[in-house]
Formats: C-alpha cells, structure tokens, sequence
C-alpha cells in the first residue's frame, strides 16, 4: 500500500514511523482510547 499509493499522505506517514513491535488501531470515535497510549486523528476523507 505504501508504494502504490493507496494511503492518504498522513496516513503514509503515521506508517512509515511505526517501529518493530509498535501497532497501528485504526477506528471510528467510539473507539475507547486509554489516556496512557499516544493517539493521533488522521482525517480520511470521507463524509456523509
């Protein structure tokens, strides 16, 4: 995906930072975020 450009540049870049063992969530905003675990909001694009 990273190549062929299906990623929105943010995205890309949130990706491309991930180290070994880190993990990427993606989910909407009922998604329940622990205070402790770093988050970021990437917008997608989308809307109704």
């Amino acid at each position: 995906m990273k190549k062929s450009g299906i990623l929105n540049a943010e995205l890309s870049r949130v990706v491309a930072t991930l180290g070994h063992r880190q993990m990427l969530v993606i989910g909407d905003a009922g998604l329940p975020v622990s205070p402790a675990c770093p988050a970021s909001t990437v917008p997608c694009g989308w809307a109704r």
